[in-house]
């Protein structure tokens, strides 16, 4: 994994494309000649990276195929913690108010809190976790490749990460664009859901 020169104002990449919107855009402005300021290296060749990178608080969080999960530090590509889930990581990872959620190719989800990696909760779900999540109020939404779309309670005062909510819908692909109205889109292979979160 390289690190590219980062702006230091607006450096967050909480989300999969950046925001609960999903719009993948980016503040700030890339130098006229990027530079690699660092790389990083798990230390084991079967510990590949596959999930994109997220960034928060100064750190780059992202999970391997190997269940390891490693905050690294933004400006030095130096490793601030390790932590270790049951499964490996395909998919992103997202940040919400300092915890990280990631699910791993198996069926289980972690929260890690962003400062230290100590783990928070960890659930499992009903199937492989393919896509970053995204959030509604104290919820994070995730998809499984089976179709299903699953919804947990997801703030630190909730230490069990209880699941609420599992929404069939046919294979989604991409979702969790959210709206101020706490609406989610939910698009699938034959289908777009457009369904307002319930209490």
């Amino acid at each position: 994994m390289h690190g590219l020169i980062a702006s230091a104002a607006g450096s967050d990449w909480p989300l999969v494309r950046g925001d609960a919107s999903g719009t993948g855009v980016a503040v700030g402005k890339l130098p006229a000649e990027p530079k690699v300021l660092w790389e990083y290296k798990t230390g084991d060749d079967k510990a590949g990276f596959e999930g994109t990178p997220i960034i928060a608080d100064g750190k780059v969080l992202v999970g391997d195929f190997e269940g390891n999960v490693h905050a690294i530090d933004l400006q030095t590509g130096k490793n601030v913690w390790k932590a270790k889930g049951k499964e490996g990581f395909t998919a992103a990872g997202a940040v919400s108010n300092g915890m990280f959620v990631i699910g791993d190719f198996s069926s289980n989800i972690y929260c890690f809190r962003v400062s230290d990696g100590e783990q928070v909760w960890a659930v499992e779900s009903e199937q492989q976790v393919i896509n970053g999540g995204n959030f509604i109020g104290d919820d994070v939404l995730l998809s499984s490749d089976s179709g299903t779309f699953s919804r947990l309670i997801s703030r630190q005062e909730n230490r069990n990460g209880t699941l609420k909510q599992v929404i069939n819908c046919d294979q989604v692909r991409v979702f969790g664009k959210t709206s101020p109205c706490s609406e989610v889109a939910i698009a699938g292979f034959t289908r777009l859901m457009w369904r307002k979160a319930s209490p």
